[in-house]
């Protein structure tokens, strides 16, 4: 069987973070998918393909196990929408249950290959990932090759699994083990990433406004690389999910269209963010010269959006 754009998302999780329950309502945001009934049939028929393993939760359709040594967790969602396209309780839906959890233990087979490996094998697959700041707990940090470059999320060091369906994390005790250093890490995650082949669309808005659309989160952390940003001026950004980052690039003589552009894709940001099943930030960024700033927005009285430039300079010019 064939997946259409199925990705598991494999990371380790902290002991702590489990309590042994599992949650078997189905998530709000996948409702319009199955049903209850079809959720509970699905969830039951996918822990039984895990019988080799301990569950240790579900929730929110974010299934967490044991493997070898830590806790693994990965997500229901993909599975949720695409089994819809199946019949309830059909030989469709078991068989795609049984590649997804073939494809996860898969994973976790590169994942155990690799950590064995020598550097110079591992360092084809270093990559750069988004996540929102709230799934990465202390320990996280800690453990964890990980920074912060945008507000409201994290961006990790990841190896991307031969299986081409999953990440996982680079800890930092892997650092001895390849004798390199986290700088070195970062270095060549960001080359690899920008390397990577990534789509760009772009789209007329209000009549003379350009943005481009550009494929996969990553993007946002190698963007001189796809699209090079020039000038003091740079470019509003938003990435709601992990699919999409929108870019606006600002020029001198048009900065009025720094209020026109959020205006225009406040909505639409915030409603990818809220329905998408891996989503990375609600916000806006101003990009200039390697950094991101958040721009600051609020509402007044009759819920019109003011939006309060970053820097002086745009300020004064709007």
């Amino acid at each position: 069987m064939k997946f259409k754009a199925l990705l598991i998302i494999l990371f380790v999780t902290s002991y702590s973070a489990f309590s042994q329950k599992i949650d078997e309502f189905l998530p709000a945001s996948h409702q319009q998918y199955l049903s209850q009934e079809e959720y509970s049939h699905l969830l039951k028929f996918t822990t039984q393909q895990l019988i080799n393993f301990e569950v240790l939760e579900v929730k929110e359709g974010i299934v967490s196990i044991q493997m070898g040594e830590y806790p693994y967790s990965f997500s229901l969602l993909p599975l949720i929408e695409q089994s819809a396209e199946f019949a309830f309780d059909s030989a469709g839906r078991e068989d795609l249950v049984r590649e997804y959890v073939a494809l996860l233990i898969s994973a976790y087979d590169d994942q155990q290959m690799l950590s064995e490996a020598d550097f110079s094998t591992v360092k084809k697959y270093l990559r750069l990932q988004l996540h929102p700041a709230a799934d990465i707990t202390e320990e996280d940090w800690n453990r964890w090759v990980v920074q912060s470059d945008l507000e409201g999320t994290v961006t990790c060091a990841v190896l991307n699994l031969p299986t081409a369906t999953a990440t996982a994390t680079v800890e930092r005790n892997q650092l001895e083990q390849w004798n390199i250093s986290e700088k070195e890490i970062w270095q060549i995650a960001k080359r690899n990433t920008a390397e990577s082949k990534h789509e760009i669309v772009r789209k007329t808005i209000a009549d003379s406004i350009e943005i481009l659309a550009i494929g996969e989160a990553d993007a946002t952390l190698v963007l001189d690389e796809i699209i090079p940003v020039s000038g003091e001026y740079g470019a509003i950004v938003a990435v709601p999910h992990e699919e999409i980052v929108l870019v606006h690039q600002l020029k001198e003589d048009k900065l009025e269209n720094f209020q026109k552009v959020i205006e225009y894709l406040h909505s639409f940001v915030t409603e990818q963010y809220q329905e998408h099943n891996q989503p990375i930030s609600p916000y806006f960024y101003w990009y200039s010269q390697g950094e991101y700033i958040r721009v600051r927005l609020g509402k007044d009285q009759h819920g019109n959006l003011h939006i309060f430039p970053p820097t002086a300079s745009l300020d004064a010019e709007e």
